[in-house]
C-alpha cells in the first residue's frame, strides 16, 4: 500500500514540475497574473453555481484553485513574489469565496429557497472573520495558523459538494452548512488564540 501510494505521490510531483516549467521557464508568468486568471476562471464557476449546474461549477473552481496554488509555486520557485503579490493572492481569495457564495445565493432565490440563502450567508460570515482574525493577529506580530477550517479546507469541501451535487442537489446546502460551522468555529478558535497570545 505504501509503494502504491509513493508511487501516485511522484507522479503528482512529476506532473507539478512539468506545469511549473511550463508557467514559469517557458511562459514566464508573473504570480500576479496566475492569480488574477484564477480569479477570472472563479467568474465561470460562480455562474455556474448561480444557475444550478453544481457539478461543472465544482470543476470550473477547481481549475481556478489551481491557479491559486501555482501562483504560489512560482513566485517561491523563480524569486518573483512581491508584497503586493502577497496582498493580491488574499484579496483574490475573498473575491472567488463570495463569487461562489453569490452564485448560490442567486440560486437559491431562483429556485424558491430563499431560507437557504441566510445558510449562505452564515458561511460567509465565518469565511470573512477567520480571515480578518488572522490578518489582524498577524499586524500586532504574532503568528496564527490555528482552526479547524481554513481556506484549503474549504475550498476543497466546497469543490467535493459541488461534485457531489451530481447525485442531490441536497448534498450542497449540507455542504455550505458543514463548511459555514466549521469557518465560524475557526473564526472562534482564532480569537482565543489571540486572546492568549496578545499581551497588553
Amino acid at each position: 500500500m505504501k509503494f502504491v501510494f509513493n508511487f501516485i505521490n511522484s507522479i503528482l510531483v512529476k506532473i507539478r514540475e512539468i506545469i511549473l516549467y511550463f508557467l514559469g521557464d517557458i511562459l514566464k508568468l508573473n504570480p500576479d497574473t496566475l492569480t488574477i486568471t484564477g480569479v477570472i476562471i472563479s467568474i465561470g464557476s460562480a455562474i455556474l453555481f448561480a444557475y444550478g449546474y453544481f457539478m461543472a461549477a465544482g470543476f470550473v473552481l477547481w481549475a481556478a484553485g489551481l491557479f491559486d496554488v501555482f501562483d504560489g509555486l512560482v513566485a517561491k520557485r523563480y524569486g518573483r513574489g512581491s508584497k503586493f503579490g502577497s496582498l493580491l493572492d488574499s484579496a483574490s481569495d475573498r473575491y472567488v469565496e463570495i463569487f461562489q457564495l453569490a452564485g448560490l445565493i442567486y440560486w437559491f432565490n431562483k429556485a424558491g429557497k430563499s431560507e437557504f440563502s441566510f445558510i449562505a450567508l452564515f458561511y460567509l460570515l465565518g469565511s470573512v472573520l477567520t480571515s480578518y482574525i488572522r490578518a489582524k493577529i498577524e499586524s500586532l506580530g504574532e503568528e496564527c495558523n490555528v482552526g479547524i477550517v481554513q481556506r484549503l479546507e474549504r475550498l476543497f469541501a466546497f469543490v467535493t459538494f459541488a461534485l457531489l451535487s451530481y447525485f442531490d442537489k441536497r448534498f450542497m446546502f449540507w455542504g455550505v452548512l458543514l463548511i459555514g460551522v466549521g469557518a465560524n468555529i475557526t473564526a472562534f478558535q482564532r480569537l482565543f488564540h489571540g486572546k492568549k497570545v496578545l499581551k497588553d
